[in-house]
């Protein structure tokens, strides 16, 4: 009885870490996989892409500066679809403190969600670099963002 016993224990011992987590897990919200680069423009469609806080323009464009250099209309995020069908967006930082005088930066700095006031449908050259087959549109609603190491993460519910 005693040998049944002492193998019935050590034999829970040793497969008790089946039960459990097998290892250990950062929770790191940017998934690893391919990224692509494009431009937002963070105003609202429903003022024309000029004012308010948005998401209103998706693709790198710009214009010849006065020392013949092109200049981006937006600000550079990068983006990708994680397993969930979810759009992972992070931005620099430094990219928001750039984009139209980091006007923008008071809609991340120290806060957990953003709120996206007009549904935005990405273009079709997005949605096909992403790999989607068909369009992706935000809804109004919240998003949780978070901060790490210079990045702010958002991701996008379909």
């Amino acid at each position: 009885m005693k040998k049944f016993i002492i193998l019935s224990m050590l034999g829970i011992m040793l497969f008790s870490d089946a039960i459990f987590s097998t290892g250990t897990f950062a929770s790191n919200p940017s998934p690893e996989g391919v990224w692509i680069k494009f431009s937002l423009i963070f105003h609202r469609p429903k003022f024309n892409c000029e004012r308010g806080f948005g998401i209103c323009f998706d693709i790198d464009y710009g214009f010849t500066g006065s020392d013949g250099t092109a200049e981006p209309k937006g600000c550079a995020v990068r983006g990708q679809i994680n397993n969930l069908n979810q759009l992972v967006v992070e931005i620099k930082e430094s990219a928001l403190m750039g984009y139209e005088g980091g006007s923008t930066l008071s809609y991340f700095k120290d806060k957990k969600t953003i709120t996206i006031a007009d549904p935005y449908t990405f273009s079709e050259t997005t949605c096909k670099s992403l790999g989607l087959k068909s369009q992706f549109t935000i809804k109004p609603g919240e998003y949780p963002v978070i901060f790490k190491d210079g990045l702010y993460i958002v991701v996008f519910q379909p």
